[in-house]
């Protein structure tokens, strides 16, 4: 539903130093997100299990009724697993289709 709080978890116990998620209104030709994209507004909550941090959840929303949105995510964390210094990052592409208010 429009409104609706969504959610990507990431598994990962290192806190990202910056997680973003921008959204697309079309898909070009070749299925890549076409257009101006707008970053959405997120929140970060930690995930504890045993009172050990699990993983991340982001949470978003994408607030018009019947609207298809193109997403993609992003996060990005210093490297504290000896991968050569170099920025660690994950990303994540999704497609959202928004149901009506009622």
């Amino acid at each position: 539903m429009a409104g609706s709080k969504l959610k990507v978890r990431i598994l990962k116990t290192q806190r990202p130093d910056y997680v973003e998620i921008t959204a697309y209104p079309a898909l070009d030709e070749e299925g890549t997100p076409k257009g101006e994209g707008r970053l959405l507004r997120r929140s970060l909550e930690r995930v504890v299990r045993d009172g050990k941090t699990v993983a991340w959840d982001s949470y978003f929303e994408v607030n018009h009724p019947d609207r298809d949105y193109y997403l993609v995510g992003e996060g990005h964390w210093k490297d504290r697993e000896g991968c050569g210094g170099v920025d660690q990052y994950a990303s994540w592409s999704f497609h959202v289709k928004t149901r009506g208010l009622s």
